[in-house]
């Protein structure tokens, strides 16, 4: 995995003092989408496509044993594909959904799944067989959902070793060329020891034998008595070197611990990163796991690991965390608390499943949290982080957004397991909904696939600019609303070199959104006009106090009203014009045309004028 002016009318619109986060309108049915067709679907991931739409992997039914002590053979990986609006994509495989079947007669599950560059998609996960082997399995699909059989002449490859090998993530390398993380183990999936397990495949499937040594394409950690290494997540880095997260379980001590591995492009551990390539954080005696599931790469190669603590004691069973690495591998302990932000995703016991990085350098975690400290229902949970470990208060309440999937009077929990950015900076949720179980998991026959969307509510112009003629009695401005939240905002005119009362009519009111209503509304603001000719003029209108949500681009509409009024023609005594409307002498000037006995007189007198002149040039001084 992990592999944006004249007379003007000026409304300004001004930044909310809180910005809020709800659920978009716009996606499903009120921010919300459930697959609820009867069909128990478990979800491990999901990714955005180039094109927006949204992939998401797991397992039919879901649920299943995390040790694998029993298997399912109707057990298949499900890959399900939706529309930007939540709807299913029936381009993919005709209804949206794909079934896989690694290998027959096997208790199947897909982990993570990748786009390529060339739009086909690949799932990492493993198959299980009665003999409760485990081994790690990769599928590639073409665009349309069917299997692309270029890929292992199947389009299905399953590596089978004595023991356990599991794929819980992949990336994609720029050359196409694949690469698995997980462990490996010679025993059964419920026994130690295990091992931190990277797999190189050449884009056609074949293991790559020039990754690591020993010319399997394998590279593995040492294996420790009574110690399990499991790497969950994989990245890569800029400079082609991969990082992968997850944890090491001490059975002798009893404790569990974040841990990070990288390695080269060449599948050598990198001697720069941890101890020998190898970070294992030291562990905290408050806590008796400190799980990492995620990973991000931030832009100065350091590493946010995201996953859920569990301490000793306290309120909270459970308490999601974050901790950033350095480039080096060891905690900056600029982030959070030594390096550790915990208790970010809710007030009562939390889980932290998913991370993802915004543009702004803020950091998203899902999962989930408590309604209460009964832990009796849980409730799918967004958070944020500023750059520095701090919830961000600014989002949703004080920090944190809880999506309730109750429904019909039913009461579920929910689960997130991935969080998805989209170039918009909407957030996509993905996970499960279902009644939770005593041991703490949702009830796996009750599993139902479930996405929600979220988003800022905005406020902005459609149009930045709009001409009027002054012979309009009425100019119009709209504000269009996005996410489909309760929202309000003032609004106000000022006089500018347009008059109120002569040019335009002085408006004070406040725009208001339910949920419900259309995203545009109109300010409607009254021309008089005037008959007086007159350069063209402009007032402004400014919007304050928007509540709800924030303001975005253009945050400034400008309305020039163009003047229509000629200036006045020249006129005889009469009032009419000298030259008549037609252009001829006596033509219809309304009243007041000359007449041939005007014109003659006036030829008179000139001409007595012009006699006295030349008279009195003659006499002699």
């Amino acid at each position: 995995m992990n592999t944006q002016r004249l007379l003007l009318a000026a409304l300004v619109l001004v930044p909310a003092t809180l910005p809020a986060v709800d659920l978009d309108s716009a996606f499903g049915t009120g921010g919300r989408v459930v697959l609820d067709d009867g069909v128990s679907r478990g979800v491990n991931d999901a990714i955005l496509t180039h094109d927006g739409k949204i992939v998401v992997v797991g397992q039919s039914p879901g649920g299943g044993s995390p040790n694998r002590t029993t298997m399912d053979p109707t057990r298949d990986v499900i890959v399900a594909r939706f529309n930007t609006n939540g709807t299913l994509d029936t381009t993919f495989d005709g209804d949206g959904l794909v079934t896989l079947d690694f290998g027959g007669n096997t208790d199947d599950r897909g982990y993570d799944i990748a786009e390529q560059a060339d739009g086909k998609l690949v799932v990492a996960g493993s198959a299980q067989n009665a003999g409760l082997d485990v081994d790690a399995a990769v599928a590639r699909l073409n665009p349309n959902g069917s299997l692309d059989t270029s890929f292992h002449g199947t389009g299905i490859l399953v590596l089978p070793q004595t023991g356990t090998q599991i794929a819980y993530a992949v990336a994609i390398q720029g050359d196409g060329k694949l690469l698995l993380g997980g462990y490996s183990s010679p025993n059964p999936p419920q026994y130690s020891p295990r091992a931190f397990a990277v797999v190189r495949l050449l884009a056609d499937g074949t293991p790559d034998v020039t990754y690591g040594v020993g010319g399997t394409g394998v590279v593995t950690t040492p294996t420790q008595s009574s110690v399990s290494d499991t790497l969950f997540d994989v990245a890569l880095q800029a400079d082609g070197k991969l990082v992968g997260v997850g944890d090491r379980f001490n059975g002798a001590a009893i404790y569990g611990q974040a841990a990070a591995v990288r390695l080269d492009a060449t599948g050598m551990f990198d001697s720069t990163f941890g101890a020998n390539g190898l970070s294992i954080i030291d562990h905290d005696p408050a806590y008796y796991q400190e799980q990492s599931r995620r990973i991000v790469v931030l832009p100065n190669q350091s590493l946010l690991l995201a996953g859920t603590n569990v301490p000793l004691s306290g309120d909270k069973p459970l308490e999601g965390a974050v901790l950033r690495l350095g480039a080096t591998g060891l905690p900056d302990t600029t982030f959070g608390t030594n390096g550790w932000a915990r208790g970010v995703n809710g007030t009562y016991s939390d889980i932290v499943n998913a991370v993802a990085l915004e543009a702004s350098g803020n950091i998203l975690v899902a999962g989930s949290t408590a309604r209460d400290v009964s832990d009796a229902v849980e409730d799918l949970a967004v958070s944020r982080l500023t750059a520095n470990g701090a919830l961000d208060p600014s989002f949703g309440t004080q920090g944190h957004f809880v999506v309730d999937f109750s429904a019909s009077g039913t009461t579920y929990s929910s689960r997130a397991n991935a969080v998805l950015l989209q170039a918009d900076g909407r957030a996509v949720v993905v996970g499960v909904r279902g009644t939770l179980s005593t041991t703490g998991a949702i009830d796996p026959p009750t599993q139902r696939l479930a996405l929600a969307r979220l988003c800022t509510p905005t406020l902005q112009f459609t149009a930045a600019t709009t001409s009027v003629s002054e012979s309009a009695t009425v100019v119009n401005l709209t504000v269009h609303r996005s996410c489909g939240a309760p929202v309000s905002v003032k609004y106000a005119t000022t006089a500018g070199t347009a008059s109120a009362g002569s040019d335009f009519t002085a408006v004070s009111d406040t725009l208001t959104w339910t949920a419900s209503d259309p995203d545009d509304k109109t300010i409607a603001i009254q021309l008089p006009g005037d008959t007086a000719d007159e350069p063209d003029e402009q007032f402004t209108v400014a919007l304050t106090d928007a509540s709800g949500g924030t303001l975005a681009s253009p945050n400034t509409a400008t309305v020039t009203i163009m003047d229509n009024d000629d200036a006045a023609p020249l006129s005889n005594g009469g009032g009419g014009p000298v030259i008549g409307g037609t252009g001829n002498l006596g033509g219809s000037g309304g009243g007041g045309a000359l007449d041939y006995a005007f014109l003659l007189g006036l030829l008179a007198i000139c001409s007595l004028s012009l006699s006295a002149n030349a008279l009195s040039a003659r006499q002699p001084e």
